[in-house]
């Protein structure tokens, strides 16, 4: 059974040439099947073929990085052109050097619970990691650090170097 089953997932998902979330999604699409045995062995495959884009997904909302060595992700970094690069501005950092790839977003149908994410949520998602680059260019790529044990008192963080924002500050190495 479990080879049959690899090889309805490998004819029905493999052939269409999808990677990244849409590979995911069209995977959970496939573990829907009303045979419990089909549907366990697929949704363990779709749980250890979803840890790398999760990564990826995590570190672009936490961190604004994109390591997408494989061309995954539904965000995407556009290098300057040599003009550009000349005169890197912050319109070109925020209008240009990220942006969605809109046949990456995992969705496998045109709405409902097949959706890994929503187009609105991708939009959204895009816009945080847009936003951490962009204050990272606006302070000169100076650190950005996260204190996630901050001092508190009284709900408020104590530490002079730790902001009263709940424990996140921008901070340049020769702060620490």
């Amino acid at each position: 059974n479990r080879l049959r089953t690899m090889a309805i997932l490998s004819d029905g998902v493999g052939s269409r040439g999808l990677r990244g979330g849409r590979l995911l999604a069209c995977i959970l699409r496939h573990s829907l099947d009303g045979n419990s045995q089909h549907s366990a062995l697929v949704r363990s495959i779709g749980t250890d073929c979803a840890i790398p884009w999760y990564r990826l997904l995590f570190g672009w909302m936490t961190q604004g990085v994109l390591d997408d060595v494989h061309e995954e992700f539904f965000v995407t970094e556009n290098e300057p052109t040599e003009k550009e690069e000349r005169k890197l501005s912050g319109y070109f950092m925020w209008h240009k050097r990220y942006t969605l790839v809109e046949g990456q977003i995992p969705l496998c149908s045109s709405g409902g619970m097949m959706e890994i994410i929503t187009a609105d949520l991708a939009r959204g998602v895009l816009l945080v990691g847009k936003g951490i680059n962009f204050i990272r260019y606006c302070l000169l790529n100076k650190d950005w650090e996260v204190f996630e044990n901050a001092p508190t008192e009284g709900g408020m963080v104590v530490d002079s170097k730790i902001g009263a924002n709940g424990g996140y500050n921008l901070v340049t190495l020769m702060d620490v």
